[in-house]
Order: C-alpha cells, then sequence, then structure tokens
C-alpha cells in the first residue's frame, strides 16, 4: 500500500499531461483511505490545490478534494502541513463553490482544522469562515451540505479558550432558528454549538437567552432522542440560572422535574447528573412554590444519596440545592428536609478537606435549620430545646464545627462562632455550672 501510494505520489508531482492526473490522483485519495499516513511527498499538497482551481477538469477538482480530506484525517503533522501550505483560505474560499461536493470537502477540512488544536481554529477563525459557513444555512442547501456545516461550527464554537464571543454572536439568530429543524443530527450539533457559547461569559448566555430558545431547548431536553439529551442538558444548565420565573414555571409544567429524577436515580455519567443538580438548584432558588415542586417530585431523598457519595464537581451544587432550599423554604418544607435526613449528610461534609465552599454553604444551612428550630422551641412545639441542635450534635455536628473555629477560612470560622454562642452557649454555660463541661468545649474569638 505505501509504494503504491508513493508511486502516485510521483506522478501527481511529475505529470503535465491532463490524461495522466487523474488516475494517480484517485488512487492516491483511495490509499489514503486505506492507510492513513504521517507524512507525504512534499510537493504533493501544493499540487493537489492547483488541481483544486481547474474548474475545467471537475472530475480532477472533486479527486483533489477527495485526497485533501483524506490527508487531514491523519494525524495533527499532516494537519499543520496542510495549514503550512495555505489550505485555510483555500477551503475558506470554496465554501461559496456551487458545486455542493467541493463545499461538503472543503466544510470536512475545515472541522478536522477545528477539532484538531486551538490554534488551528483561531488560524480558521481568522480567515473570515463565518460568513461563508453561515451562508450554508439555507433552505436550497440540501441535506448533508447542512449537517456537515453545523458539525464543522459547533467544532468551531468549542475547545478551550474559547473563541471570542463577539467572534461566534453572528451566528446566535441562524442557529435559533435551525433548533426548529427536525434532523436529528443538525440538531444535535446545533445544541452543541450553543451549549458552549453558552459557557462562561454572561454575554454569551444573555444572547442565547435573547434568541428566545429556551422553550424549543425544553422540547429537545424532552424528547426521546438519545442524541439529543446531553448537548440539550448541557445548554439548560448554562441559561436557566439566567430565565425569568415565568420560563421556569414553563420548564416544570411540561414535565421537565420527572426528567429530571430519572437522570438522578439511573445509570448516567457523574457530568450528566451535575447538570441535573445544577438545573435543580436554579429551579429551588426562584420561590417556595418551586421548592415545593420539587418536593413533590420525590427528588430530595435521590439528591442526599448522591451527597454521601459524590465527588468534588457533584458537591457544589448538590449543597447549594439544599442550601437555597434550607434559605428560601417555608418551616415545614425545612422540617421536611430534615426529616428526609439533610442533617446527617451535611454534618458529613464538615471535614470535607480544602473544600472551603462546600463547609460554608453547609453552615449556612445550619444556620437557619437552627433558627426554624429555635422558632418551634419558642411556640412549645417542643420541650425546652432546639430539637434541631441536638439532632446537629448527635449527627457529630456539635464537635465538628466546634473544631471549625480554628479553619483557615475567617468566614468560616465566625460561622461557626455565632451558630455555638446562639444555639449551643447556654448548654455549655449549664454544663459548666455544674462541672460536667467537656474539656473539649472552648469558644474563641476569631475576629
Amino acid at each position: 500500500m505505501f509504494l503504491k501510494r508513493k508511486e502516485s505520489e510521483a506522478e501527481i508531482c511529475g505529470s503535465t499531461d491532463d490524461t495522466l492526473l487523474l488516475k494517480p490522483t484517485k488512487q492516491f485519495h483511495t490509499n489514503l483511505y486505506r492507510d492513513p499516513v504521517e507524512e507525504v511527498t512534499s510537493g504533493v499538497v501544493p499540487q493537489l490545490f492547483e488541481f483544486l482551481k481547474r474548474d475545467d477538469y471537475p472530475q480532477l477538482q472533486c479527486e483533489a478534494a477527495l485526497a485533501i480530506k483524506g490527508i487531514s484525517n491523519s494525524s495533527s503533522d499532516m494537519i499543520n502541513t496542510l495549514i503550512d501550505h495555505g489550505s485555510v483560505p483555500i477551503m475558506v474560499s470554496l465554501l461559496s463553490s456551487p458545486k455542493d461536493v467541493l463545499r461538503g470537502q472543503a466544510l470536512h477540512v475545515l472541522g478536522k482544522f477545528a477539532v484538531d488544536s486551538t490554534k488551528s481554529r483561531d488560524i480558521v477563525l481568522s480567515y473570515g469562515v463565518l460568513m461563508p459557513l453561515l451562508a450554508q444555512f439555507n433552505d436550497e442547501t440540501k441535506l448533508y451540505i447542512t449537517r456537515k456545516a453545523m458539525w464543522t461550527f459547533s467544532l468551531l464554537c468549542a475547545g478551550k479558550p474559547k473563541p471570542q464571543f463577539e467572534q461566534m454572536k453572528p451566528a446566535i439568530l441562524p442557529l435559533a432558528h435551525l433548533i426548529h429543524t427536525e434532523d436529528d443530527e443538525v440538531l444535535q450539533h446545533a445544541c452543541w454549538a450553543l451549549a458552549n457559547l453558552s459557557l462562561g461569559e454572561m454575554d454569551g448566555k444573555q444572547a442565547v437567552i435573547d434568541a428566545g430558545v429556551f422553550p424549543r431547548l425544553v422540547e429537545l431536553l424532552l424528547s426521546p432522542s438519545h442524541q439529543l439529551l446531553r448537548p440539550a442538558l448541557y445548554t439548560v444548565a448554562n441559561i436557566i440560572p439566567y430565565v425569568d420565573v415565568i420560563q421556569i414555571q414553563v420548564f416544570i409544567d411540561n414535565g421537565a422535574l420527572p426528567f429530571l429524577l430519572n437522570l438522578l436515580t439511573q445509570n448516567y455519567e457523574n457530568i450528566v447528573k451535575k447538570n441535573a443538580c445544577g438545573i435543580i438548584s436554579s429551579i429551588i432558588r426562584r420561590t417556595k412554590d418551586h421548592i415545593q415542586a420539587v418536593i413533590e417530585a420525590g427528588i430530595i431523598s435521590p439528591l442526599l444519596q448522591l451527597l454521601q457519595n459524590a465527588d468534588f464537581s457533584m458537591k457544589i451544587p448538590l449543597v447549594r440545592a439544599f442550601c437555597f432550599a434550607i434559605t428560601n423554604g417555608t418551616n415545614e418544607q425545612i422540617k421536611f428536609l430534615v426529616h428526609e435526613g439533610c442533617i446527617k449528610s451535611l454534618c458529613d461534609l464538615l471535614v470535607s478537606p480544602n473544600e472551603a465552599r462546600v463547609i460554608k454553604l453547609c453552615l449556612e444551612g445550619f444556620e437557619n435549620i437552627l433558627k426554624v428550630g429555635e422558632a418551634e422551641k419558642n411556640q412549645g412545639n417542643t420541650e425546652d430545646t432546639n430539637v434541631f441542635a441536638q439532632m446537629i450534635d448527635d449527627a457529630g455536628g456539635l464537635q465538628k464545627i466546634k473544631n471549625l473555629q480554628t479553619h483557615d477560612n475567617s468566614e468560616i470560622c465566625e460561622i461557626a462562632v455565632k451558630l455555638l454562642e446562639t444555639y449551643w452557649q447556654k448548654e455549655d454555660d449549664e454544663q459548666l455550672l455544674s462541672g460536667d463541661a467537656p474539656q473539649s468545649v472552648c469558644f474563641l474569638d476569631c475576629n
């Protein structure tokens, strides 16, 4: 195979007879698909670019385009070879070709460049690819070209660091139109593009929201298409903290909560569950009615089970979900959360090493739980004790809160001292008077 490819390379570079160019070019690209290359003869790539200009010889143009596509499917070194020989502006210019086959091959090559590295992606963007690429999205374009164009565009939106949003912003409205198509492949790539455009800066999130795509994203998220689940989920997770309450309610009314419950309880990857938890947090933080909707959907218990075994990436959205509910909920809703076992789960997280955000959220949650417990005591609904304070003690939380008085984070230290002085100082004073005070009791001044 290697010898045959080398022979065809030699014929491509050496022949001046048009009638003898087509066969080796065709043989070259055929061998590339069977055996991807690490290098090609130095003169082959420029010669293939010359063949692309042969409008008078469309068969040769087509075979040259296929050969360049084959090279782009090889290694990063071969992609760099193509770029170094000036392929990007040539491929961009082919997007305006009246020939579908040339546009299709050019889109494939540009997509391969975009996915290979952010450096090559940015080179493609620097040659003004966006507008001729968006021009492919019209009613006259054949479906396979639309699919390939959407694939290429989604790759241009991806990668870290992200491309500048202002550079990609002209695509928002075409994307808002494209996500109403019925073709799953186009929808999948359009959703991935929206997911990347709405990730990070607020400008991107707001532009996606302003384009009015949220209701359609909800439809796609709840559709049975497995291909659409992840990109639609990630996009919704990116923008749902910023949509209005009316859209949140539409999301709930369309059956989103049972769907999210399914994501939490079935065998999905952590990244899917993490985004589901983020969406639930955004729902909970809005109104008491939304908290109640989450409770009635049976989501609290699965969230607690996840929290007990979560890795760090999932702990933040999980703890936020509970703390939003505890902060914004009614007394009855908070008591329900306690009954479900949130105290034990939050106590266990107070010893999370190097996770100050998690500890701080837990302490803020306890502050609200203890306020409810105090209200219950003052209303005479319990004996002369804060039942929730006792539950925290029984779960090992009191000692952990005491230990946090010396935490490196001053905010954590201050909250811990405030909780101890407010809800356990009287008990410790009584123990001191009786001579039964434990040796570990020590309230520190953290100021």
